[in-house]
């Protein structure tokens, strides 16, 4: 194949011709001889490792979808709370993570994948029927004024204090906690629902998936909750891969940009694995955020 085809992205006729004449197998790459370890967030939807739904959570379907095309060996699998992931990405063996986001600091021992699909950001969960209470803080774009909603005393906010919520919400969030502010109250991360069920909180922060109650994934989502976007959350967020930065990481990280770049299967795989469990409320904002971003 010429070299030039190479370089320009396949755009002419004959170009495409070249490709179309080689066999799939030619074009794909064969998967590694690597023994690939992946960490994931231990906590249902994100895995579930008994019952019925044992294997269809959102990072088993993500595993099951990629490993097979980066190892020609079984995966290994280790689950971790959040504060715990990236502790096990630091052990031996080759590592690999759907569960991090890109960080300065995390880049200096990870490497990170391209972006495999656009994922929600943090945002505002709460019951549907307190929903019309929001509509004074609502902006232009229907999203959630975060600054706004926090000067009413009158409305408690629940905020997991083990994580970061990117975009500005930190920004918004800090002087509030810093004078110990009423109306924000510190969670575990693990009691959100039951509080605002039982109207400790009015609302609380967190992605999609923590409209699911901790105990178990229900046969169906849990219906009387709402996931709200905010002004202040940043836009979408890039999903990526992330392995250790070794050189047998550095090579399964190439494959999977190179698959991404080939293998259209993979990456509708990947989408429907992340909206598998997410509510209805969420897939909404998530195609209405898709459809601003691509007309910016």
């Amino acid at each position: 194949m010429p070299l030039s085809c190479l370089l320009r992205s396949v755009t002419t006729r004959l170009c495409g011709t070249l490709l179309l004449a080689l066999p799939a197998a030619a074009r794909a790459a064969s998967p590694l001889d690597i023994e690939l370890t992946w960490v994931t967030l231990g906590s249902e939807p994100y895995t579930i490792s008994s019952g019925k739904l044992a294997g269809q959570g959102v990072m088993d379907l993500i595993v099951a979808a990629i490993h097979p095309r980066l190892s020609s060996r079984p995966p290994q699998q280790v689950h971790a709370m959040a504060a715990r992931i990236e502790m096990e990405m630091h052990k031996p063996g080759t590592r690999c993570t759907t569960s991090l986001l890109p960080t300065p600091t995390r880049e200096q021992y990870l490497i990170f994948s391209q972006p495999y699909e656009q994922i929600l950001p943090n945002g505002l969960i709460t019951l549907k029927w307190r929903q019309h209470f929001l509509t004074p803080y609502r902006a232009a774009n229907n999203t959630i004024q975060l600054s706004k909603l926090l000067q009413n005393p009158g409305y408690k906010l629940g905020v997991s204090m083990a994580r970061a919520f990117g975009g500005s919400i930190n920004t918004v969030l800090q002087p509030y906690l810093d004078k110990q502010a009423g109306n924000v109250v510190q969670l575990s991360g693990i009691t959100n629902l039951k509080m605002r069920r039982s109207g400790r909180i009015d609302f609380f922060l967190g992605y999609p998936y923590d409209q699911y109650d901790n105990v178990g994934v229900p046969n169906e989502m849990a219906r009387d909750t709402v996931f709200l976007p905010l002004a202040e959350g940043g836009g979408l967020l890039p999903a990526t891969m992330a392995c250790q930065r070794t050189e047998q990481g550095k090579q399964v990280v190439a494959l999977f940009n190179s698959l991404l770049q080939e293998d259209k299967a993979l990456r509708r795989s990947l989408v429907v694995a992340y909206e598998r469990w997410l509510s209805p409320s969420a897939i909404v904002t998530l195609h209405n955020m898709l459809r601003q971003e691509a007309t910016q």
